[in-house]
């Protein structure tokens, strides 16, 4: 009784249902890698039964335009979010959590209560990235990598995809600025989302920030050691 007083859950509305449709993508990644939805569900709530501070859990619902070799498209998307100590936040400006390169949202339990008691009480909002945690696996943009020219618009679409999903989740939400924190390569998305958005971002703060580096040119050692064509499909 303690533990649902603590955990408010949200009523399966619109905007915090997960979508009862799954990609066609996410039920072969499952069956590829091991795993599934619930038990990544399992996993987060095993980390988040160590906040004290009230939080929420929901899934909030976007749109994403997807580019692929076919055109451009707009698909829905949903992306896990969970807000904490919103009923006791004193201090306007709420606080948003970015985790890094394949984690998600449970990374940081043991800062949400900490963070929620800043100023008095502030209103904590993390989120998983699109295509990790558990938020949808949206189709990724990308186009061949035959030049040059192909795999620098790749990186640049690349950004520009979790810039985007930050911006259309927090219209979602209704948040007008907040304050930041991000880490790792989220807060590499993070600062490009700042420096696209300053407005939004009152205050930025990266936690080990890291980006992905080029890969390294082909040696001469790595002639002949390609991966025939069936594996790189």
């Amino acid at each position: 009784m303690e533990e649902k007083q603590r955990c408010r859950k949200t009523k399966p509305t619109a905007a915090t249902e997960q979508q009862s449709w799954r990609w066609p993508s996410d039920m072969l990644f499952d069956w590829w890698a091991g795993t599934s939805s619930a038990s990544a569900k399992a996993a987060e709530s095993a980390l988040l039964q160590y906040v004290r501070a009230p939080y929420t859990s929901m899934m909030v619902p976007i749109k994403m335009n997807v580019r692929s070799w076919f055109g451009s498209s707009t698909v829905p998307a949903h992306i896990n979010t969970i807000e904490v100590n919103p009923a006791k936040a004193t201090h306007a400006i709420p606080v948003v959590v970015a985790h890094g390169l394949g984690s998600g949202l449970g990374l940081n339990y043991r800062n949400y209560d900490d963070l929620a008691e800043l100023g008095g009480g502030r209103r904590i909002l993390a989120f998983d990235w699109l295509g990790q945690g558990r938020s949808t696996r949206v189709e990724f943009p990308r186009r061949s990598s035959l030049f040059p020219s192909d795999q620098r618009e790749n990186i640049r679409a690349g950004i520009q995809y979790y810039v985007d999903s930050v911006e259309e989740w927090r219209k979602a939400v209704g948040l007008e600025q907040f304050d930041l924190i991000a880490h790792s390569l989220g807060g590499y998305f993070a600062s490009h989302y700042a420096l696209q958005n300053p407005g939004r971002v009152r205050r930025l703060v990266l936690v080990s920030p890291c980006g992905l580096p080029s890969p390294p040119p082909p040696s001469p050692q790595d002639s002949g050691r390609s991966l025939p064509w069936q594996a790189t499909v």
